[in-house]
């Protein structure tokens, strides 16, 4: 999406633009009546002509709250991001529309409550109540089963187990809460000390796996993180 210049611009561009601007009073929003984008904002197509010095035949794209901007202002907002004080994506009003950084537009959000997390976002594909029934369901598990659990979730809602893994160990929907603490999941150096101690005292594979789970149990850890421990012992 190119950000619009003060030049070159068509010049019947102004005549064109307003007409698909519901104009309202002063302090109303002023509505863009044609495309909209994903977001809900206003597309303006701008279209030169053949006979164009600059940009013969040429046609953008550009935001249509960024286009109501530089034609009230006259000023090209570029680089800026042009922002809304009325949180309507597609309103057009002059006075509603301000100039900003990123960092701006960001602190907005969060003051006004629009940032979407969970299962707010577009993409989401757990609901706040499913993440919660699951850290429920995974906090109440011996640690022997844990790692069985995370495997058949991922298979049942078609996931990776990164991913439900992730959701459990609060890297995602943080906000939720209820979710494993981090100091379960790693082992200090002195656990990792004892741990290889043990594989190296029992060097039979067979007899080593048989109290990996007893391990486990013992450091708060899955088996994963016990093999991994001593893989270097196994080389």
């Amino acid at each position: 999406m190119k950000h619009i210049k003060p030049l070159p611009m068509p010049l019947n561009v102004a005549k064109l633009f307003w007409k698909h601007v519901k104009k309202g009073s002063p302090d109303e929003c002023w509505m863009w009546t044609k495309s909209k984008g994903r977001k809900g904002y206003g597309m303006f197509k701008v279209y030169f002509p053949v006979s164009d010095p600059v940009k013969p035949g040429k046609q953008f794209t550009l935001y249509a709250h960024r286009v109501a901007y530089f034609l009230h202002h006259g000023v090209d907002p570029y680089p800026d991001l042009v922002l809304h004080s009325c949180d309507n994506p597609p309103c057009c009003n002059p006075s509603h529309l301000s100039t900003g950084d990123n960092q701006k537009n960001m602190d907005q959000m969060k003051e006004r409550g629009r940032r979407s997390r969970g299962e707010t976002y577009p993409t989401a594909r757990f609901r706040d109540q499913e993440v919660v029934e699951l850290r429920i369901a995974f906090s109440a598990l011996a640690w022997g089963k844990k790692e069985a659990f995370v495997q058949l979730e991922a298979a049942r809602r078609n996931c990776t187990v990164r991913a439900i893994k992730h959701i459990l160990y609060g890297d995602t929907y943080k906000h939720v809460g209820h979710f494993q603490t981090i100091e379960h999941r790693y082992l200090t150096p002195d656990q990792r000390q004892i741990i290889c101690d043990v594989y190296t005292a029992n060097r039979d594979r067979k007899t080593f796996r048989g109290i990996v789970v007893c391990l486990a149990a013992k450091f708060n850890v899955d088996r994963n993180s016990i093999l991994k421990t001593t893989k270097h012992l196994r080389r």
